[in-house]
């Protein structure tokens, strides 16, 4: 025997010797009759129960010093050797007056949130827009996060908020990303 559960709720007890009826897209199992939910419904019910055990506000962070040996070493990776990042003397005479990390850095750290902190680490990147509204200076401490704002009802995706922010709290990029997770 197995117990089931009617559309009214209540639990009902069958013999798991059954047979399927695809003109009336039910199944009959002896001492009970159950109409079969659509394959869609099925998928809007695992989708939400198996794979997306996520919800709208769920938050996840991750915070990175980026030291000078984290600049020097993004330059390397990704060519950019742009020398508001790399010469001092140069950084001395911007509007900055200092060193300033690659924009790209704090991109990474996002990338670190939805790779390894996002709860579910089954993702691909879809997309991500970046919005750079102050420096990032060498030494300082950043704080990537991302924030859950839409779950797509018919796939696996997600919107997230993506927010970098400095030691003293002070917002550094903004945006917002896609990621599908992956069965």
């Amino acid at each position: 025997m197995i117990t089931l559960t009617d559309a009214g709720g209540n639990l009902k007890k069958a013999s798991p010797v059954g047979c399927l009826s695809s003109s009336t897209n039910s199944v009959t199992f002896r001492n009970l009759k159950m109409r079969l939910i659509s394959i869609s419904s099925f998928w809007g019910f695992y989708k939400q129960n198996k794979i997306m055990d996520l919800k709208i506000g769920d938050k996840f962070s991750t915070s990175k010093q980026i030291t000078d040996a984290v600049v020097r070493a993004f330059a390397e990776l990704s060519g950019d050797y742009n020398p508001i990042h790399l010469d001092e003397e140069f950084a001395a005479k911007t509007q900055f007056k200092k060193r300033i990390a690659h924009g790209m850095i704090s991109g990474a750290l996002i990338s670190a949130v939805l790779g390894y902190e996002f709860k579910e680490r089954r993702v691909v990147y879809l997309s991500q827009t970046m919005r750079f509204v102050a420096p990032v200076f060498i030494d300082d401490t950043v704080t990537a996060t991302a924030t859950v704002t839409n779950i797509r009802e018919d796939k696996p995706i997600v919107t997230i908020e993506t927010v970098c922010t400095n030691q003293n709290g002070e917002t550094v990029v903004t945006g917002e990303g896609k990621i599908m997770v992956l069965d």
